[in-house]
């Protein structure tokens, strides 16, 4: 075919919700900022697919956040993968050069998702969709076309720009950090940000840590648009079970501790054993769990800064701790 031709989009999209993507959108060229397609190093002809994958809520609450106990990025590119194959030609004869999946990327997924009726941003600075709230991921893929405008037929969320969180506030007073205020995020005070972030925990937030080694669903529980009952999609690919408990990341070395989550969300490359370590620590402070100390005591002198700072901070808590408990 060629280059620029306008195509139908309904195969591609209808195979992408068929394959547990609750809605999906398409930008192109004119809805995304100039030079966008060159950036990404594809054609500017090219057209943007973003599509809103709810997850399971299990309702457990644990070390590990519900979202990264599956490889639920990994899984969607499978999926997007197999959409293409079976939306047929041309989609399916694209190959691995010519097409481009994205999940959890440098790309503005989140402003792309709004943009495309998906969602509208709550003040947990996340894409809320009306459907199944905050409970979902964002993916896609850039394909060499330009998708003929499908026109509303229900598959893709139009928004009603009255639609938000009112004046609801309740994530913005949940949150331990105080990290969330009027529609926006600051990171330094946000404990997903810190679960996966290089370097000492500030105090304050050490304080209020609770146990939690990644990830933080505090302000998503508590936001009414989660409340409703939708069944999302429950995968198996990268299942963390049973989780490690707070032992195994103070007693394992960084290999194995790695080792253990290959193929998981944990896996990633940017979450490194260290941030692993370093949060066990903390929580094992929080949990007073003093037959931990132990374990603590050695990293006292680690060479990762985050580590001895949690470590010197966790043994230090323990110590008041004690001598309040025994006047």
């Amino acid at each position: 075919m060629e280059e620029g031709q306008r195509l139908n989009c309904k195969p591609i999209i209808g195979s992408l919700n068929a394959l547990g993507f609750h809605e999906t959108a398409f930008l192109s060229s004119d809805n995304l900022p100039e030079k966008f397609f060159q950036n990404s190093e594809m054609p500017e002809y090219s057209t943007l697919i973003i599509g809103f994958f709810p997850f399971e809520n299990t309702g457990k609450t644990g070390l590990i956040a519900p979202f990264a106990l599956k490889n639920h990025y990994k899984d969607m590119v499978r999926r997007m993968k197999q959409a293409l194959k079976e939306a047929g030609d041309p989609f399916s004869e694209l190959n691995k050069r010519q097409v481009r999946f994205f999940s959890n990327s440098r790309f503005p997924e989140k402003e792309m998702a709004i943009t495309g009726g998906l969602g509208f941003r709550g003040r947990n600075t996340l894409v809320i969709n009306t459907e199944f709230g905050s409970r979902g991921l964002l993916g896609g893929m850039i394909l060499p076309y330009r998708l003929e405008e499908q026109k509303q037929d229900g598959q893709i969320n139009k928004i009603n720009s009255e639609i938000s969180c009112g004046t609801c506030r309740l994530c913005e007073e949940a949150c331990p950090g105080a990290a969330l205020k009027d529609y926006r995020l600051d990171r330094s005070k946000c404990l997903q940000h810190w679960t996966s972030e290089d370097g000492a925990v500030p105090d304050s937030l050490k304080e209020v840590w609770g146990e939690r080694i990644y990830g933080c669903m505090i302000c998503q529980d508590c936001c009414p648009w989660n409340k409703k009952d939708r069944k999302g999609n429950s995968i198996d690919l990268g299942m963390i079970t049973p989780e490690p408990p707070l032992k195994f990341y103070l007693t394992k070395c960084k290999e194995d501790i790695k080792s253990e989550f290959k193929g998981t969300a944990l896996g990633m490359s940017w979450i490194k054993a260290e941030h692993l370590i370093r949060n066990a620590i903390i929580s094992s402070a929080c949990s007073e769990n003093k037959n931990l100390n132990e374990y603590i005591s050695k990293f006292q002198d680690a060479d990762d800064d985050g580590i001895k700072d949690a470590a010197r901070w966790a043994l230090k808590k323990s110590d008041h701790t004690g001598s309040q408990a025994g006047q």
